[in-house]
């Protein structure tokens, strides 16, 4: 009977840490969906930023972590957002730009709080994990 049950705490915790590291999820920019004429207008109602630029004002404590996609291209592209979001009214001291997405053709933004704690849950906007960028 202890040989049966030996593996099931291990697995409840790997299932209970797997349902926590879920409900956190980034703001994906694709850069399908970044090339497009930009506006402050238009970028207000993108929905990853808006997103972002919403829970900053919800969470005033708060600050971003960009990953982006090394090399010069995604230098250039996160160069670029990061001047947007500043021309948006974000201060640049609560950006933090970090080198290395999960993709090449991808931007994910993380609104965290101090303690390092996204504040970004999934909602039923989502599909996979990552926020509808077109609908």
């Amino acid at each position: 009977m202890f040989d049966r049950f030996r593996w099931f705490i291990p697995t409840l915790l790997l299932i209970f840490s797997i349902s926590l590291q879920s409900e956190a999820s980034p703001i994906v920019i694709r850069s399908q969906d970044w090339a497009m004429p930009r506006s402050a207008a238009h970028l207000l109602s993108f929905p990853p930023l808006a997103l972002a630029i919403g829970q900053l004002r919800i969470h005033p404590d708060a600050h971003l972590l960009i990953h982006y996609p090394g090399g010069d291209e995604g230098s250039l592209w996160v160069n670029e957002l990061q001047s947007w979001l500043v021309a948006l009214g974000v201060s640049s001291e609560l950006m933090e730009l970090i080198p290395g997405s999960s993709g090449q053709r991808v931007i994910e933004i993380e609104v965290v709080s101090p303690n390092g704690k996204s504040v970004i849950k999934n909602n039923p906007r989502q599909k996979n994990n990552r926020p509808v960028v077109n609908q």
